[in-house]
């Protein structure tokens, strides 16, 4: 009987990712203009908690994906911070002076989609200043925020390839 259990539970647990299937992204992946932002590096918005400092980092590429790499206050010897899993990933698109990033964050039982809308100040400095998801065309979980990221040059960087993102 406890076997039966286990096996159960265990076809359960494999099939919620049929029951409940992750999000998809819906921008398309394109190349970004030369020049708009810089792109041979990291952006960064440093904020603090009760331990000091704390910077959230993305990578941008020229492809038109984007890739959180950590939230540390540092890379070390030449190696980005963040797991590669699926939240690390996504899609920027520029619309003028307009930045807007969709990503996956997780839940308890699949990736949404979350989008995440700015503002570009110069080719090396952008503001984000909300996040939402979409519902049938509807803004929902709608969040204001004032995030100021500012360009670090840095490299090797690693590319974008992912198995997400194709």
């Amino acid at each position: 009987m406890k076997i039966l259990m286990l096996i159960i539970c265990t076809v359960t647990i494999l099939s919620c990712s049929k029951i409940f299937p992750d999000e998809e992204l819906t921008l398309s992946k394109e190349n970004i203009g030369e020049g708009i932002l810089k792109l041979d590096g990291y952006y960064y918005y440093e904020h603090s908690n009760s331990q000091g400092p704390l910077f959230r980092k993305f990578a941008l590429y020229r492809n038109g994906v984007i890739k959180y790499i950590g939230s540390s206050s540092e890379i070390n010897e030449g190696i980005f911070y963040g797991s590669g899993e699926k939240g690390d990933w996504g899609l920027y698109k520029i619309y003028g002076t307009k930045i807007l990033y969709e990503k996956w964050n997780a839940d308890n039982t699949k990736y949404n989609v979350y989008t995440y809308e700015g503002q570009i100040l110069n080719d090396s400095t952008y503001r984000m200043t909300s996040s939402y998801q979409l519902d049938k065309g509807n803004k929902t979980n709608v969040r204001s925020f004032d995030e100021v990221y500012h360009f670090y040059k840095f490299s090797p960087k690693p590319d974008s390839t992912n198995e997400f993102i194709k």
